[in-house]
């Protein structure tokens, strides 16, 4: 992509291509509004279409942008310009600390110490943000011409680090540094930043890297499994105390290093005598300094497999043409190597890789996330559930397949991951109206932890009245149960009310009131709702038990039959007495809806709750002359019966039996087909 010319947003002049990096092209800008050169770091094609990374590209340098810190590379601006993301950051006029290990070979404790302090010194305040850089290098730290210190690329190399998880040619310059934590694929964390400052630190005292290898899947599983070489059986040059410090940081497991930045300053500043940062100190017995020619004036991502032709100038004039030749040879030699070493890995791609974690113990969807969101590595995670008792439901209690173990592209990669439903559950009955004795026998032996309360109730003394929970409910081995026991109703002493002249309806509304029960019912199958009461036993103003029975005699209602046919409607009397009465534990719910033809109206002519002992239910319905009344009877709300009474067949029935003029209400029972009366 050539973008020079191009303006940014009306802003950014793009001057001239400084540098490329794995993940972006760096050019030298002029921003118009401020007068001033910025570095326009553009991202490349395939991460600019990948829109998990710009996302995270976004987010992490407008986190960055925050960092306003000496040693740190300032971030101004993020955007978009047509189909180019882009940063623009400070401009640097310097040369990357890469660069200067180059130069020198190695650095002596004291360079270290103040270079390792400054880079110190700017991760304390990104972890204080909560920022993570993810990619600590000598080739994103720079040195400017009065030897200050600044780390660059916080908000790119978090975000690539975010939605990257794999391990390829293309970070090749960056597998050298990572933590084992993210070679292996997880999530990194402030001390990952310390691990890879540790092996900074080694580079700069040995001139080496702690791991090498022929492929980048190689360098990674080095960092996981193998320990280091001290560096100071590599250079003995390198004082014990600097020694302790670079192998603390680059322990395996990020307990055993340093705890922050901070104490790690701390350690370096006692150790080592250095308290302040500043320029980079030059070794006394290496004059090299930051050259002009040498600098490079941006900070700029180096791949290791990209070509680098570093040619130091023979300082030695005095050596014959001889010398001069076979040095020549060397070097060439030497290039040709290097060359050979950089280029064959790129023309045969090796494969990217996921190293296994340990999931046991962590929430099932985190984990499948992790492995199923791999963009490289093709992994299908299959999941078994158990019921466990000591794991709690949703985390992971083993897994198929072992920690360490590597998993490469190309190929379907298997792992089964074994996850806890928590404890069985248990679905209790309902024990209402259960004998309490049998019922906490039952719930004992499925494991709950039963508690008996007693109560008084109406229900029969040595019933359940409930429980709690109730039944329906699943629960667990061990939950608690709280199981009601009746003691029986408990019994008060009442008036018996003054019931006279009452009906039916207004009776029943009476001793519910004082809880007291209807006894038996004069004359036998009485059903009328107005006919009125004309003796009570036990007597009004008698002092009884609470819920004793009240019997009443009503008088007798007269069915009159019109002796002019088509004058007068018909009286009809019913008895409802439900199937299955003996079988009733609780109240139900009885409702008549009645539709005379006349009115073609519905109407509600009983509705309520009854219990067992309060049936037979006695009604009386009207037929209208030559017509009909629909009943229609609902059980707690279920359809019970339809029936239809019509005038002219009730007429000849009651009129073959002789009942012309009149017939009191039990006789019309009496003649009422058997499916009509229970």
């Amino acid at each position: 992509m050539d973008l020079i010319g191009k303006v940014f947003d009306n802003r950014y002049e793009i001057i001239e291509k400084v540098g490329v990096g794995g993940m972006a092209m760096v050019y030298k800008a002029k921003c118009r509004l401020l007068n001033r050169h910025v570095a326009v770091k553009v991202l490349k094609q395939e991460y600019s279409q990948d829109e998990q990374f710009v996302n995270r590209f976004r987010i992490e340098a407008q986190a960055s942008a925050e960092l306003a810190h000496t040693n740190i590379v300032s971030i101004y601006d993020v955007g978009k310009f047509e189909d180019y993301y882009y940063l623009v950051m400070e401009f640097i006029d310097g040369m990357t600390l890469n660069d200067f290990i180059t130069e020198k070979g190695t650095l002596s404790a004291e360079e270290t110490s103040v270079i390792t302090l400054q880079i110190l010194s700017a991760l304390e305040k990104a972890h204080s943000k909560g920022i993570v850089h993810c990619d600590i290098k000598p080739h994103n730290i720079m040195l400017t011409r009065d030897g200050t210190v600044k780390v660059c690329d916080f908000g790119i190399a978090r975000a690539a680090s975010t939605t990257t998880t794999t391990i390829s040619t293309k970070n090749m310059g960056s597998v050298h540094y990572l933590s084992p934590e993210q070679a292996r694929g997880g999530y990194v964390s402030s001390k990952s930043d310390i691990y890879s400052l540790g092996v900074v630190m080694y580079q700069m005292v040995t001139g080496l890297l702690p791991f090498t290898g022929e492929s980048p899947v190689a360098v990674a599983l080095n960092h996981i499994q193998d320990n280091p070489v001290p560096p100071i059986e590599r250079n003995d040059q390198v004082p014990p105390a600097m020694n302790d410090i670079i192998m603390k940081a680059m322990k395996k497991s990020d307990v055993d290093r340093y705890e922050s930045a901070a104490k790690m300053i701390e350690d370096i500043s006692t150790k080592m005598n250095v308290s302040v940062p500043g320029p980079v100190i030059q070794n006394k017995k290496d004059k090299t300094k930051l050259d002009e020619n040498k600098i490079k004036k941006i900070n700029v991502e180096t791949n290791e497999y990209e070509e680098v032709a570093k040619i130091r100038k023979n300082k030695r004039k005095n050596r014959t043409a001889v010398w001069g030749a076979i040095f020549v040879s060397v070097i060439l030699i030497g290039i040709m190597g290097v060359l050979a070493f950089n280029l064959i890995p790129t023309l045969i791609p090796e494969p990217a890789f996921y190293v296994v974690e340990d999931y046991k113990g962590l929430d099932y969807n985190y984990a499948k996330s992790i492995l199923e969101g791999n963009p490289q590595v093709d992994i299908i995670v299959e999941t078994s559930f158990v019921n466990s008792e000591t794991v709690q439901e949703g985390v992971v209690i083993s897994q198929s397949v072992d920690k360490d173990i590597v998993f490469k592209e190309g190929i379907p990669n298997k792992i089964k991951l074994t996850v806890s439903n928590g404890p069985k559950l248990i679905k209790i009955s309902s024990y209402r109206n259960t004998q309490a004795r049998i019922a906490e026998i039952e719930l004992k032996s499925l494991g709950f932890d039963v508690v008996v309360e007693e109560q008084h109730s109406s229900v029969p003394a040595g019933y359940v009245i409930r429980t709690d929970p109730d039944g329906g409910i699943s629960l667990k081995p061990n939950d608690r149960i709280i199981l009601y026991k009746s003691l029986g109703p408990k019994f008060i002493k009442v008036e018996v009310p003054d019931l006279t002249g009452m009906t039916l309806t207004e009776v029943r509304k009476a001793l519910e009131e004082k809880n007291l029960k209807m006894g038996d019912i004069r004359p036998a199958g009485q059903t009328s709702l107005v006919a009125k009461v004309i003796n009570q036993s036990p007597q009004a103003k008698m002092v009884v038990d609470e819920y004793s029975e009240v019997s009443i005699q009503f008088e007798e209602i007269v069915v009159v039959v019109p002796p002019e046919e088509g004058k007068d409607d018909i009286l009809y009397p019913y008895v409802f007495m439900p199937e299955g009465l003996d079988k009733l534990t609780e109240p139900v719910k009885v409702l008549f809806e009645v539709k005379p033809s006349d009115t073609g109206k519905v109407t509600t002519q009983f509705n309520k709750s009854v219990n067992k002992d309060e049936f037979p239910v006695h009604l009386e319905f009207v037929v209208p002359v030559d017509g009909n009344t629909e009943i229609l009877i609902l059980v707690d709300n279920m359809f019970y019966e339809r029936f239809v009474l019509d005038y002219k067949e009730l007429k000849t029935a009651m009129e073959s039996e002789g009942e012309t003029e009149e017939t009191t209400v039990g006789d019309v029972e009496g003649e009422t087909t058997d499916e009509k009366v229970e």
